[in-house]
């Protein structure tokens, strides 16, 4: 069978493209078959190479760092919420609540960080996040936080993910 191959380049603020190198290194760094790492290896060379065109990206390190060190922790909170919310286990409720905040609350400083990196290299592209509780919006009472959170868990658990 003769299949079509086709990469696509889109256009990204420099911001989105530093965070996507940082999640590229976690991921090479957890990859277990070499299959896997080829292809990881293959994206990061490519996009690598597009990064060294960023004038002065070297001497502006310190918020790229940082994003590393943020998305890395992102990762482990991620597989600790994913573990708990498999074990259908009200034990673990107390963690996996926290597990969730922790997570809420470094996807934002993941999120100020790419938006500090887009002003420093004055990026013309933005990321827009829309968040169904935030700004204006009055927020969920606690019951309702604990539907919310009971019914992700239930999804997650069945396999079920829905917007």
């Amino acid at each position: 069978m003769n299949r079509l191959r086709m990469n696509c380049q889109i256009s990204c603020s420099v911001g989105e493209a530093i965070d996507k190198a940082s999640i590229l290194r976690i991921k090479l760094k957890q990859a277990a078959s070499k299959k896997d790492v080829a292809a990881i290896a293959h994206i990061t060379k490519s996009l690598d190479t597009i990064l060294k065109e960023v004038p002065l990206l070297h001497t502006h390190s310190d918020l790229s760092e940082e994003l590393q060190k943020t998305n890395s922790r992102i990762w482990i909170l991620r597989d600790v919420v994913r573990h708990r919310a498999s074990l259908n286990n009200d034990t673990y409720e107390p963690v996996f609540h926290r597990s969730v905040k922790s997570l809420v609350e470094l996807e934002d400083k993941r999120e100020q960080l790419k938006e500090k990196i887009n002003q420093r290299y004055d990026s013309t592209l933005r990321d827009v996040k829309i968040f169904k509780y935030g700004g204006d919006v009055s927020r969920p009472s606690q019951e309702q936080d604990q539907q919310l959170l009971d019914q992700a868990k239930q999804d997650y658990t069945e396999g079920r993910f829905t917007d």
